[in-house]
């Protein structure tokens, strides 16, 4: 987001875009936050909070590409402006389920007990975190920028997305967990025949 905000405006004049439209579409990047937030708080409920997440970050992937457009794009303007809502409702996928996820674990994983300090402390991590990103993002972006353009900055955060949703892929076990949903069942099916002998 740091990076997106110090820099999309200038990208968005590149293509004769004015001003008052500018603040129109970061207000539907925006909205498509605030009603992503909503949508996927409730699925997070429901919904395993990893796969949730990277899916997010997948899709925060797409987004800069299509945000740059990346340099194998064709260079337009709709595919810059489609992906303004996009930002906001994977950012908003990526985000929401990452603290319940991570008072969750540090319960069931590293047994803190589940008290108000514990979520104090873990939204302060995650606020001061997002306020290091936010700050560093500005800065980044407008180094990147000036030495090798938006399009080519945009597409080096989409890899950089995307490297982390396959770290995080393959740290939350989630893989691991699919693996012995699986094996479960097979060892179920197997186990059939003998129940039904007996």
């Amino acid at each position: 987001m740091g990076f997106m905000i110090s820099s999309m405006a200038l990208h968005l004049k590149d293509f004769g875009v004015g001003q008052e439209m500018i603040g129109v579409l970061f207000a539907v990047d925006a909205v498509s936050y605030g009603v992503g937030g909503i949508i996927f708080s409730k699925l997070s409920v429901k919904i395993d909070k990893r796969i949730m997440m990277i899916v997010g970050l997948l899709g925060m992937t797409l987004t800069m590409i299509c945000m740059g457009p990346a340099p194998f794009l064709p260079s337009k303007l709709g595919i810059v402006i489609a992906s303004l809502p996009l930002l906001g409702s994977t950012n908003a996928l990526t985000y929401i389920p990452s603290l319940p996820y991570m008072i969750e674990k540090s319960i069931t994983k590293y047994n803190y007990e589940e008290t108000p300090h514990l979520s104090d402390a873990l939204s302060s991590i995650v606020n001061i975190s997002f306020s290091i990103g936010e700050a560093l993002g500005n800065i980044g972006a407008g180094i990147m920028v000036d030495f090798i353009g938006f399009e080519y900055s945009t597409f080096i955060i989409a890899i950089l997305i995307f490297v982390l949703a396959i770290i995080f892929l393959l740290s939350s076990e989630i893989l691991l967990s699919s693996l012995e949903t699986k094996k479960v069942y097979e060892d179920d099916e197997l186990m059939k025949p003998l129940d039904t002998v007996g």
